[in-house]
């Protein structure tokens, strides 16, 4: 992280935000988290590639007064997360993002993701039906699925 980014997590903090990690089979993942003080459902932010949780810390402020609680994932590799020591793969990712999500959430949740985030939110959402409320997708990198598996995403 650069020095731009601390300051960035440091200011979250200090307006309420938790950071803490959460050990998956894939090393740490760092998340942040804002309790919030509206009526609608928890929302989950993933992060595109390059990208990081703090990145999202004025739209997490904005949907704190209209969300129960806000979670952002630094995805392996990124922001304050570990560098897995193994090749990073989608299967790896989406497992250490199940991994995080299992302990972390414990109601259904709305999940927005952007680019790789994108892609990361369909897996979850393919894996965990239950557990999403509904699926925000801005650009999500390779999402390859045709319309009959995109119609049967809908449908869960």
């Amino acid at each position: 992280m650069d020095t731009v980014d601390m300051l960035r997590l440091r200011s979250l903090r200090l307006l309420g935000a938790r950071s803490r990690l959460i050990q998956t089979s894939l090393g740490r993942l760092h998340i942040l988290e804002w309790q919030g003080t509206g009526p609608r459902p928890p929302i989950v932010l993933i992060h595109g590639l390059a990208s990081c949780a703090v990145d999202y810390g004025p739209l997490m402020r904005w949907l704190r007064r209209r969300h129960s609680k806000l979670i952002a994932p630094d995805l392996p590799g990124h922001g304050y997360s570990s560098t897995p020591k193994v090749p990073l793969t989608a299967d790896r990712m989406t497992t250490a993002l199940l991994e995080m999500m299992d302990a972390v959430v414990d109601e259904p949740v709305i999940v927005f993701g952007n680019s790789l985030g994108g892609i990361a939110a369909i897996r979850y959402a393919r894996l965990r039906p239950e557990h999403v409320l509904a699926l925000i997708l801005a650009s999500p990198g390779g999402a390859p699925m045709d319309w009959p598996e995109l119609h049967t995403l809908k449908q869960s």
